[in-house]
């Protein structure tokens, strides 16, 4: 909000919590040279005729495509204190910091940061750190007091004027349901979820039989495309929606034990990353990591990609033999007398391992 409220205001007072880390757009050098060639700020609209070359071009929209994933997800070792990668793009990070806000003496000072980048997500900002060097813009750290009909109330006692206020303070990421989830017994998710939430893999939750979330706890990314996470979970409630129809399923319902060892894993694995470090985020509710999946965005959609079953209670439709799924003992080809050989269309041959795997095997 800030560049556009100032290319329009006379004076604009920016209140802020903190210091936080501007940065580069996320996709690093691949993200950047995209950008210079366009005149938008953090944004590139890309012309007909490259729209045209993606169009009638696969190879080289795939090769587009993967380049610029694979810059993403290179971002994932950054998010380890100590790592070169940390350090690396720390320092770069900074040094974009303090150049553009060099015109204002001691501004960096005041914006930096005493956490590791990534305790609380970047910010890419574009325009920001330009516009807040501007004449017209003062940055305010004191606390907000109260708000008159045509003033802010500062904690020190100081006044200041103002004729619009514009919000940018947060939002609720307690993962709390807006509306009532009753599951076993009349339990209730946002009782459960009082604390903190928390699902398995995010997306399945104890005495909540058939409810499977996209976007839970534990879901968004640290490092690497979100989509890639997401189209993951789908894939993975598909599969269990298939399996309960398949299989004639009344209930299907995590175990509690399956949620215990998530859990357990979950407190093993962020100690190690920037995302404990003291800052304010909305990646932490009542001091668990709720938002964030406990790796990289690869690695979410290697877990998700064959389900644990076993993870789950199963009940059966009433008056149904469990093994019903079975059928008749005619399949459709059977029956259809069609491609009777379809298998052999679709075979698969297993990976014969090297002479030199072999003689490491114990």
């Amino acid at each position: 909000m800030l560049p556009n409220l100032q290319r329009k205001c006379s004076k604009v007072y920016n209140f802020v919590r903190g210091g936080t880390w501007v940065t580069q757009p996320f996709g690093s050098t691949f993200t950047e040279n995209i950008l210079s060639k366009g005149t938008e700020e953090g944004n590139y609209t890309y012309t007909v005729e490259e729209k045209a070359r993606f169009n009638n071009d696969p190879e080289y929209y795939q090769r587009f495509r993967k380049e610029m994933e694979s810059f993403i997800n290179k971002d994932y070792p950054c998010l380890f204190p100590g790592t070169p990668e940390e350090m690396v793009s720390t320092k770069k990070i900074e040094e974009n910091m303090y150049h553009k806000l060099i015109s204002k003496p001691g501004l960096f000072e005041v914006m930096k940061p005493r956490f590791i980048p990534g305790c609380r997500r970047l910010t890419p900002g574009p325009g920001y750190l330009e516009a807040i060097v501007q004449d017209n813009v003062q940055l305010i750290q004191t606390p907000i007091s109260r708000v008159t009909e045509s003033a802010v109330i500062a904690q020190d006692g100081r006044e200041w004027a103002i004729d619009a206020i514009a919000c940018a303070t947060g939002f609720d990421s307690s993962h709390m349901p807006r509306f009532p989830v009753v599951g076993r017994n009349g339990a209730t998710l946002s009782a459960r979820w009082n604390e903190h939430a928390t699902a398995y893999l995010s997306l399945s939750v104890p005495g909540f039989p058939n409810y499977f979330v996209s976007g839970g706890p534990n879901s968004a990314t640290g490092g690497g495309s979100l989509l890639l996470i997401f189209e993951s979970i789908i894939g993975y409630i598909v599969k269990a929606v298939e399996k309960i129809s398949r299989k004639h399923i009344k209930s299907m319902e995590v175990k509690e034990t399956a949620l215990s060892s998530w859990s357990l894993y979950l407190d093993q694995y962020f100690p190690k990353t920037v995302h404990v470090d003291n800052c304010t985020s909305w990646y932490k509710v009542n001091g668990k990591i709720v938002g964030l999946w406990p790796g990289s965005s690869l690695h979410a959609m290697k877990t998700l990609e064959n389900p644990r079953w076993e993870d789950y209670n199963y009940e059966a439709l009433d008056g149904r033999n469990q093994l019903d799924w079975i059928g008749n003992g005619w399949t459709l080809e059977d029956a259809k007398r069609g491609n009777l050989s379809y298998y052999l269309d679709c075979s698969v041959k297993p990976p014969i391992p090297s002479e030199e795997t072999l003689t490491r095997q114990p």
